[in-house]
């Protein structure tokens, strides 16, 4: 396996430059860039075409759900790690649904961002442990929801 090629994306200049400082001292990572505006993101995944994507929960310019997006665009290759202070599930299953390739908390250990990254890098998905048993606490939730969708798609619009 040759050196994963990363680029963070994050506002949060204490997050960003503290986990980028953790990452530039592994031997299989390196750092291509980091910046905390989005279109800068877009134009740095289009130059350098990163292995990973680390977006932050706040980006400048746009939404991470729509960073996200348009990375896919961009380069369809490209694993996108998401990760934030907050466990939003529903947020969390927006930012998946858009195309994150995975979901860590911020507040996790450096070790579980290396490892997330080999994982995204290996074409694996990976969710943080918390946010996994959140997401299965709620499924019977959102499985319901799916059914509601799926039914009001089914009805003839002038019988709804």
């Amino acid at each position: 396996m040759g050196r994963i090629k990363v680029l963070a994306t994050c506002a949060n200049v204490v997050f960003r430059r503290g986990l980028v400082q953790v990452l530039r001292e592994t031997t299989h990572i390196e750092v291509i860039q980091e910046t905390a505006d989005a279109q800068e993101a877009i134009q740095l995944v289009s130059q350098f075409h990163p292995n990973v994507v680390l977006i932050g929960p706040v980006v400048e310019k746009m939404t991470s759900i729509e960073l996200i997006k348009q990375i896919k665009e961009i380069d369809h290759s490209a694993h996108i790690l998401a990760c934030s202070s907050t466990p939003d599930v529903e947020h969390i299953l927006s930012l998946l649904l858009a195309g994150a390739d995975g979901y860590l908390l911020e507040t996790g250990k450096p070790e579980a961002f290396i490892a997330a990254i080999t994982t995204a890098y290996l074409g694996e998905s990976i969710l943080d442990p918390l946010i996994l048993r959140a997401l299965l606490d709620r499924l019977p939730q959102f499985q319901m929801k799916l059914k509601s969708v799926q039914v009001s798609h089914s009805v003839p619009r002038n019988l709804q």
